[in-house]
């Protein structure tokens, strides 16, 4: 029974690693920043950190590292074109449009308010039709607000906020929102360092429930 267990093992993973061998090459740029598909000869770049995708399809392509144990895997991004988005398994976003790609000039359809643990869990969201006054101050307030100074100290409620849009309905624009005790809520970018200051109507939107009475 163990040996017949042992075999349809091995017969899995070298079915996995036939399956891995024939997608499309992919080739890196010399200064890593890029990946061509040798088939098609479409060349990707990573957008900047906050844009992430919305999930994982199927695998469409990868790269082997021709002297180390290491494979880049490309996955496309469910209702996005292929030939244009890709992402890989830390969900970025991989771009091979001229166009630029500008959250600040997005017509937002939502914005999605998370909690991150093992997995991002949505709470709720601001949706248009419905908070459209909010999702517009959103977005004038992190892509044109003043820039701020997080406090000292930890925040005591921590939530990603994702701005979501029809026209890229497999893409989030992300960034945080932290709130004190003292009663101050910041939308933050890890990466960039961009602060700013959320108004005291904006923040009880972003703190439903028991939260808002804190």
């Amino acid at each position: 029974m163990k040996r017949s267990i042992l075999l349809l093992l091995l017969a899995l993973s070298l079915l996995l690693v036939g399956c891995k061998d024939r997608l499309p090459a992919f080739a890196v740029d010399a200064d890593g920043n890029g990946y061509t598909n040798e088939e098609t000869g479409v060349h990707y770049v990573a957008l900047d950190f906050p844009y992430e995708a919305v999930g994982r399809g199927e695998a469409v392509g990868v790269y082997d590292h021709p002297k180390l144990d290491y494979s880049h895997v490309f996955y496309a991004i469910p209702d996005e074109d292929p030939t244009l988005f890709l992402t890989d398994d830390s969900m970025t976003v991989w771009y091979a449009g001229e166009v630029a790609i500008d959250a600040a000039e997005w017509e937002l359809s939502a914005v999605i308010v998370c909690r991150e643990d093992v997995v991002s869990v949505e709470l709720f969201a601001l949706t248009v039709g419905e908070e459209d006054a909010a999702i517009d101050e959103v977005q004038a307030l992190w892509f044109s607000g003043e820039e701020a100074e997080l406090p000292e100290g930890s925040a005591a409620v921590s939530r990603t906020v994702k701005l979501a849009t029809d026209a890229y309905p497999g893409i989030y624009y992300s960034f945080y929102f932290y709130w004190y005790e003292s009663g101050e809520g910041y939308f933050f970018a890890p990466v960039s360092g961009r602060c700013v200051a959320v108004p005291d109507n904006l923040t009880e939107q972003f703190l439903p429930g028991e939260e808002a009475e804190k």
